[in-house]
């Protein structure tokens, strides 16, 4: 299969107005994207550490958790874990080179581990299971504070950092820790 013969491609060549949409991002860039297509790296883009997709990384929140409570139980850690794998199993972050940013799959931002009740048994001895919390998709923006970000999501304003590969946004209940997609 050749590059013409992608479905893909295909379908954004057949669409006149997405074509016209690409292009007239692109154009302004054009010697930005040739240096990314042959190196990988965007000078005009580089920078802006917080630019791409982030998946929710249940182990690094834990581990800020540990490092927040020292003599936290080994039986709470493991709740939490569970508690965090299924509320935020596909929760990502996207944030644009536009200054939005798209919060997806994830629960309310107001969402704490330490707010689900503990497992325990029916009234016949099966234990029951609280239902993980609802996600939602929700856009906002996000901003440049002297190295840091500020993402306004929901009418909350996130303080957030990138240090490599990871980013950190303090909600106001806890710390969700993302890690950057490939």
């Amino acid at each position: 299969m050749t590059l013409m013969d992608n479905s893909r491609l295909h379908a954004i060549r057949e669409n006149p107005d997405l074509l016209r949409s690409i292009w007239s991002t692109v154009e302004p860039n054009l010697e930005d994207v040739r240096t990314y297509l042959t190196t990988g790296r965007s000078p005009q883009y580089d920078s802006i550490t917080i630019l791409g997709r982030w998946k929710y990384d249940p182990n690094l929140a834990l581990n800020a958790i540990r490092r927040a409570k020292p003599n936290i139980s080994s039986l709470e850690m493991q709740r939490l874990r569970r508690i965090m794998e299924g509320a935020f199993s596909k929760s990502e972050l996207i944030a644009k080179p536009d200054n939005q940013v798209i919060l997806k799959n994830a629960p309310a931002l107001k969402f704490s581990p330490a707010s689900v009740p503990i497992p325990a048994p029916g009234p016949n001895g099966v234990v029951v299971v609280p239902p993980p919390p609802p996600v939602q998709t929700v856009q906002g923006q996000w901003k440049d504070a002297n190295a840091k970000y500020l993402l306004t999501i929901a009418n909350q304003d996130l303080p957030t950092t990138v240090e490599a590969d990871r980013l950190d946004m303090k909600a106001d209940t806890s710390d969700w820790v993302f890690a950057r997609e490939d």
